[in-house]
């Protein structure tokens, strides 16, 4: 790991008191502005109607078609009553899947600190952090809203 990515991995990882991870793949060519826009209404989705730190990179698969791996960081009220993590999972995968019929595979699983998903996220030259806001027009923290928020070009 070279010192960008470690220090980038660092930032990522402290962002915010991450709760999950997942991986979105899609299964046809979509161009760049609709997988922007899948990600985006999926988080919207999962945020349950509040704001909802997310990390993301985008990767090509060797296919050339993309793929993300996003952290969120949900908050109590944005959980199920009783939901196990397990549950919670298995609801980001599904949320994915409704999202339409370009979406490929998903994985989903709880974040662990010591499994690098931060530093790996960081490797990537297309990274960005975003808050997800579920009323973008009117939101006070337009800065930080996906829906505000242009794409950061990579270095």
């Amino acid at each position: 790991m070279n010192r960008l990515q470690r220090v980038t991995g660092d930032f990522i990882h402290g962002f915010a008191p991450w709760t999950a991870w997942a991986t979105f793949t899609f299964r046809r060519d979509v161009s760049e502005a609709l997988a922007l826009t899948t990600l985006k209404t999926w988080s919207q989705q999962v945020a349950n109607g509040l704001h909802m730190p997310m990390a993301w990179a985008w990767e090509p698969q060797a296919n050339g078609r993309p793929h993300f791996h996003v952290l969120i960081a949900l908050q109590g009220e944005q959980l199920y009553p009783d939901e196990t993590m397990e549950r919670l999972c298995f609801r980001l995968r599904r949320a994915w899947h409704e999202q339409g019929d370009a979406c490929g595979r998903s994985e989903a699983g709880v974040y662990d600190p010591r499994g690098g998903a931060a530093w790996y996220s960081a490797k990537h030259r297309d990274w960005d952090i975003d808050i997800v806001c579920p009323r973008p027009p009117v939101c006070r923290k337009r800065k930080g809203c996906v829906a505000r928020r242009k794409r950061r070009q990579a270095a």
